[in-house]
């Protein structure tokens, strides 16, 4: 189970230069509320707070591993996620908050590379190639947005991923 994950994982690191796919207009919000239900409905501690409905032009199985990644890495070290959807001028602006261990802010450019995994957060005997995190950047680059990640004063850490809004 644990060399299917990682193959998966290494998959889809490699799949996610796939530019020549092309964008389509999708529903972020219902897209993340989608996937937060999933996890809450499995028994996690995940909720959906903001829009009910927000288009994007995007590649929807590329991003849908990203935000589910998000989903997945908070409730992983944190043991639950908080997700909000909301409209900021022309972009679509989804943030992950949870109440884990964060990251230490002198590793926070580092777990973007790919294969880097940070030992105070995981011991080695859980899966993983420290993949993650740079698949979700590679996708969210690729649909001309921005991933920001920073640490909360109160604890924890918040995922900002902003993505342009479809135009009419």
């Amino acid at each position: 189970g644990e060399m299917r994950h990682m193959l998966e994982s290494l998959q889809a690191f490699v799949e996610t230069g796939g530019s020549r796919l092309r964008a389509e207009r999708i529903d972020v919000a219902v897209m993340t509320q989608t996937l937060v239900d999933t996890a809450a409905d499995d028994g996690r501690d995940a909720t959906f707070d903001g829009l009910e409905t927000l288009e994007i032009m995007a590649r929807p199985v590329s991003l849908r591993r990203a935000l589910s990644n998000l989903i997945e890495n908070a409730l992983h070290y944190a043991g639950n996620v908080h997700v909000t959807v909301r409209r900021d001028g022309d972009m679509a602006e989804i943030t992950f908050e949870d109440n884990g261990p964060g990251i230490p802010p002198e590793r926070m450019d580092d777990v973007l590379q790919p294969f880097v995994r940070l030992d105070t957060a995981r011991g080695r005997d859980t899966p993983g190639m420290g993949l993650g995190l740079p698949i979700v950047n590679r996708a969210i680059a690729l649909e001309n947005g921005v991933l920001q990640l920073r640490n909360r004063e109160q604890g924890g850490l918040c995922v900002t991923v902003r993505l342009p809004c479809a135009t009419s």
